[in-house]
């Protein structure tokens, strides 16, 4: 009889696996025309660096050449540790360069996103059993969201690996030290620990500087797993919560600045200034994310509902509807196991239920303040997944009569359809690529074509063609709908012989504002019914889909005819960053009458 531990490792086995194959697919997703701006920024950045000679030209902000401040990026607002890291790697493999170096970074990404689901079952089995561990895993292996970012060279899946591993980590510490000797504050093995979790913390905030959030979470965890591990209050609980987060803090400010010294103004440990081209970049993107400065990518959160537009994205896109929708109810459920606190100090010796129950807490106070940011971006709450994933998990576990525990395999199950639906995007032409082989086979060389500001132009430049046969514009869509702005689009209107969407970026922001872009909602209007004088020509499209051959049929005639099933969602209605990079909508239209477009938009 086969055990339920195999029965365990071998799911797990065959989840990490389903996992790491869904994040390698299709790694070289838009055949080299570096599609993801971010990416393509960072590409840019790793080809101007390099190795510093030694350690102290390292540490020196002012003169390590692997900075990328001293090499033109002042607005580079990214971690250093893994542009260090990668800076490394692309030379010992030899990938380096701007076309080679976003391959590796993407197998990076993908790669620790696969280690990342291993992570989850081992958080989950520590912090409920081995059966939750399990089922977390799955629901994180086929979260959408950490699947689309595993194909960037970005730093959310590095994010997402380095907070599973302080909180894997802390948990260690309280979970396998043992029984301190009187009057001890911390045995050998603690201190080791306790330094490994402050090195991971720094490590985690020299990635992206939001890890921040960290510290409230490491700190009530350290409460809690200290006043589990005494089994009372009194100097010894005091002095070894202060000396634990003193210790944690101490490792987490030097690896900090180790792993990121470049954004300070001088080498010296003492001077923790820091630079000014650092700063002003940093404090743009903080001003941008409460919505104090506004440039054309900023126009997609006005009018977007607090807590509920992020909340809607993650349950329906980021996680799928099944493990987004189980991930809600499991957080609220643990939250309220806040009440056993009326149950007396009792409660403070189960010290597990306190480690979720503290899960809970800080993940649902970042959410709601995050969430009611200006800018509500679903990738900023992506380290959070697998911790969502964990609590999804808990329910499933907790359907315990026969008919809601047969529904188990199913819920897994339909995640994992999803995340196979998803992906194929990877599977397919990506739609820029396939407009421009499309533009170049159908388009007369001399046409006058219109662009939009702000979004990738097409054609791509690509091997056979000549890019430069047309006479192409990017016109400002972003600007203000005033006066000028009514000549510019009767200008568009009558000029141009094709008018080209790289994608719906702006249809979809500035075309459904009509009170802050009058002109251009109706400008976007008349173009699809045609009132404008242009007519669609191509559409491009690449949604998550499923397609199912079936077995020949006999029809009428007594031939046999093989069949086909296709399941496709229109995930355009999600947030934009979720399909702008790799599976944008692409329309063209052409010209089909001389009308001028009347300019009928309130002003």
């Amino acid at each position: 009889m086969v055990s339920n531990k195999k029965i365990a490792n071998l799911a797990l086995i065959v989840i990490v696996i389903f996992g790491g194959w869904l994040r390698f697919q299709g790694i070289n997703w838009d055949q080299g025309y570096h599609l993801q701006p971010d990416e393509r920024y960072i590409s840019l950045v790793l080809s101007s660096v390099s190795i510093p000679r030694s350690l102290d030209e390292y540490l020196d902000p002012n003169h390590s050449p692997i900075s990328p401040y001293i090499n033109n990026f002042g607005a580079y607002i990214y971690g250093q540790l893994p542009l260090t890291a990668l800076t490394y790697l692309s030379r010992l493999v030899g990938m380096e360069g701007y076309d080679k170096t976003y391959l590796l970074g993407r197998g990076i990404s993908a790669m620790l996103d696969t280690l990342s689901i291993v992570l989850v079952y081992k958080l989950g089995k520590r912090l409920w059993n081995e059966k939750i561990g399990v089922i977390g895993a799955g629901f994180y292996a086929f979260s959408p969201l950490a699947i689309q970012y595993s194909h960037f060279m970005t730093m959310e899946s590095w994010v997402t690996f380095f907070w599973l591993l302080v909180i894997w980590q802390l948990l260690r510490l309280f979970q396998e030290s043992p029984p301190l000797r009187r009057g001890r504050l911390l045995s050998r093995r603690q201190l080791v620990m306790t330094v490994i979790v402050g090195v991971l913390l720094g490590a985690a905030m020299a990635i992206k500087a939001s890890s921040v959030v960290l510290i409230p979470m490491v700190a009530g965890w350290t409460v809690i797993g200290e006043w589990g591990q005494l089994g009372k209050s009194g100097k010894f609980g005091i002095l070894g919560i202060l000396g634990k987060l003193g210790i944690i803090g101490a490792a987490a400010i030097l690896s900090f600045r180790f792993f990121q010294p470049t954004i300070f103004a001088s080498a010296s440990w003492l001077d923790w200034s820091l630079r000014q081209d650092f700063y002003q970049a940093f404090n743009f993107q903080r001003l941008a994310i409460e919505g104090k400065v506004m440039f054309p990518p900023q126009w997609q959160w006005v009018e977007t509902a607090r807590w509920w537009f992020p909340l809607k994205n993650m349950v329906l896109w980021g996680m799928g509807p099944a493990a987004g929708g189980l991930a809600v109810m499991g957080v609220i459920g643990e939250i309220r196991e806040i009440r056993e606190i009326r149950k007396g100090l009792a409660f403070w010796k189960k010290a597990r239920p306190l480690f979720r129950l503290a899960l809970a807490v800080w993940i649902a106070g970042v959410f709601f303040w995050q969430g009611g940011k200006f800018v509500k971006n679903m990738r900023y709450f992506l380290p959070f997944f697998p911790l969502y994933s964990l609590f999804a998990a808990s329910v499933v576990n907790g359907l315990k009569r026969p008919g809601l525990a047969a529904a188990r395999p199913g819920l897994i199950i339909i995640s994992a359809i999803w995340a196979v639906m998803f992906t194929n995007i990877y599977r397919a032409p990506t739609t820029r690529v396939a407009a421009s082989e499309w533009i170049y086979q159908n388009i007369p060389a001399g046409s006058k074509i219109m662009l939009e500001e702000w979004d990738d132009p097409l054609p791509l430049a690509m091997p056979g063609y000549d890019s430069g046969r047309y006479q192409s514009e990017m016109v400002q869509v972003y600007a203000p709908d005033d006066e000028k702005k009514q000549e510019q689009i009767n200008r568009w209107t009558r000029d141009f012989d094709w008018i080209v969407l790289s994608s719906p970026r702006a249809k979809s922001s500035i075309g459904r504002l009509s009170k802050e872009f009058p002109l251009m909602t109706r400008f976007y209007r008349d173009l699809d019914n045609g009132n404008l004088g242009f007519v669609k020509a191509a559409e491009f499209t690449s949604f998550p889909s499923l397609k199912i051959a079936c077995p020949p049929v006999a029809d009428a005639s007594g031939v046999c005819r093989r069949g086909n099933w296709k399941l496709k969602i229109d995930d355009s209605s999600a947030e934009e960053s979720f399909w702008v990079y790799d599976h944008p909508k692409v329309e063209i239209y052409k010209r089909a009458q001389g009308l001028e477009f009347r300019g009928q938009g309130q002003l």
